[in-house]
């Protein structure tokens, strides 16, 4: 009856309500834990997903066939992470306190980013600006930012 309702209140397409979904087998763990840091991303095309297992590593599942395709590990495990625009870069904030520029179609981390140790160490929540070089953080104080690309 309640879709019925979201339906007609236009937040569901007419004739549309939410399916139950198809569990996705994950190496080590499950997907998040249900806790903050747990984080989703996909890319443009549709065809791959990025999300946190529990806090030790970060999934890379193919949405097509509903498969787990790999893993992207950082030192320390994911706190959190963001994913570019175009989907080539995953900037993932390590449990070391560090930031690691990942490529999205190897998993393999590229680079670690310069960034300020004491900004990351009492991070919480990060997000990338549309021009895909601007990093902005929470902090206790606030918000901050900082470059991670040229």
């Amino acid at each position: 009856m309640a879709d019925e309702e979201d339906a007609k209140a236009g937040t569901l397409p007419p004739g549309h309500a939410p399916q139950p979904g198809r569990p996705i087998a994950i190496s080590g763990g499950s997907l998040g834990d249900g806790m903050p840091g747990d984080n989703m991303a996909v890319t443009p095309d549709g065809r791959t997903l990025f999300a946190t297992v529990a806090t030790t590593n970060i999934a890379r599942v193919d949405l097509r066939t509903g498969r787990e395709t790999g893993q992207v590990l950082v030192p320390g495990g994911p706190l959190e992470f963001v994913l570019t625009r175009d989907g080539k870069t995953l900037y993932v904030e390590g449990g070391d306190s560090a930031l690691y520029a990942v490529d999205a179609a190897t998993g393999r981390v590229e680079r670690r980013v310069p960034a300020p140790v004491a900004l990351l160490a009492n991070s919480g929540a990060i997000a990338l600006a549309p021009d895909g070089r601007t990093l902005y953080v929470t902090v206790p104080s606030g918000l901050d930012r900082f470059t991670v690309a040229s």
